[in-house]
Formats: structure tokens, sequence, C-alpha cells
């Protein structure tokens, strides 16, 4: 079962809290494991769309979870960078 299609299970079952970290819809693993982007942001099976915030950590990161998407956010900046030169 893809991490996907379990959110798709549960979503009529989650209740709509805004305080909740809506993390794991846009899971950075590889496609075959269900993921949604690689590790530059890019969503698979698109071209020049990236995915850059807490949705691609595939589970819930212990401890702040502002910092962990700031340094998403660098790496996935310097993927960007990186194609822009080619």
């Amino acid at each position: 079962m893809t991490i996907t299609s379990l959110w798709l299970i549960l979503l009529p079952f989650h209740p709509a809290d805004p305080v909740i970290d809506p993390i794991g819809t846009c899971a950075m693993l590889p496609q075959e494991l269900g993921g949604v982007v690689d590790q530059g942001g890019k969503v698979y099976g698109t071209r020049g769309l990236r995915v850059c915030d807490a949705s691609v950590f595939p589970i819930m990161p212990q401890g702040n979870l502002v910092s962990l998407v700031y340094a998403t956010a660098e790496k996935i900046s310097d993927a960007i960078k990186a194609d822009n030169k080619q």
C-alpha cells in the first residue's frame, strides 16, 4: 500500500484541524515505493513542477518541523540552481 492510497483511505475520517501538520502527502521517496517527488523536489511524471514544503517528508519527524522545512528548501533550491546552469 502506498502512502497516497493510505491517505485517501484515511482522509474521510481525518478531522479538519488546522493544528495538524500535513506531511507525507507528496512523499520524497522512489516512485516504486509510492513517492511523489524525487530528491530535487521534482514531481514524477510532470515537467516544471516541484514541491518544497513539509508534505515531502514521508514520515512525521521528531522535533521542530520548521527547521526541517528550511533545510529541505535549501536542498531543493540548490537542485533548481544546478538545473538552471545546464
